[in-house]
C-alpha cells in the first residue's frame, strides 16, 4: 500500500490526502450531528417525564391534603386530646388550643427553640397537616409561638 502511494504523482497524493481529510471531517460532522440529535431527543423526553412527575406530585399532594383534613375532622377530639398530652410532655407555658370552622390555632410560650421545633414536628404528625402559618414573637427572653393549621 505504501509502494502504491509512493508511486503516485504529487498531484494525485495531494488529492488522496484531501479526499481522506474530507471523509474524516464528514464522519466527525455526522457523529456530532447524531450526538446533537440524541441530546435534543433526550432533553425532550426529560422535559416530558418531568412534566408528568410534577403533575402526579401535585395531584398526590392535593389528595394527601384532602385525606389528612378528612382524617383530622373525623378524629378531632382524639387529636385535641393528643395535642394536650404533648403540651404537658413538652412543658409548654400558657398553652392554648383554639379551633373554628377553618383553622386550628396553637399558642404557647417556650424559650427552648429546639424543643419548640420538636413540638411542631410532633403536632404535624398527630394532625396530619403542615402548618399554614408559624409566628414567633419575642418580648425580652420570652418567645411566644403561634401555629395555625388550615383544616378546611
Amino acid at each position: 500500500m505504501k509502494e502504491i502511494f509512493n508511486n503516485l504523482q504529487s498531484r494525485e497524493k495531494s488529492l488522496l490526502i484531501i479526499l481522506l481529510c474530507i471523509i474524516i471531517i464528514g464522519m466527525l460532522l455526522s457523529s456530532a450531528t447524531n450526538l446533537y440529535s440524541n441530546l435534543n431527543n433526550s432533553s425532550q423526553r426529560l422535559n416530558s417525564a418531568k412534566s408528568d412527575y410534577d403533575y402526579v406530585y401535585q395531584q398526590a399532594e392535593v389528595l394527601s391534603l384532602n385525606l389528612a383534613q378528612k382524617g383530622f375532622l373525623l378524629n378531632a377530639e382524639n387529636t385535641y386530646a393528643e395535642l394536650d398530652k404533648m403540651a404537658k410532655d413538652f412543658e409548654l407555658i400558657n398553652y392554648t388550643l383554639t379551633s373554628n370552622d377553618s383553622e386550628l390555632k396553637v399558642v404557647y410560650i417556650l424559650n427552648d427553640l429546639e424543643k419548640s421545633l420538636l413540638f411542631i414536628e410532633e403536632s404535624v404528625k398527630v394532625i396530619g397537616i403542615t402548618p399554614a402559618f408559624i409566628d414567633v414573637s419575642r418580648l425580652n427572653e420570652i418567645k411566644r409561638f403561634t401555629i395555625t393549621f388550615n383544616i378546611k
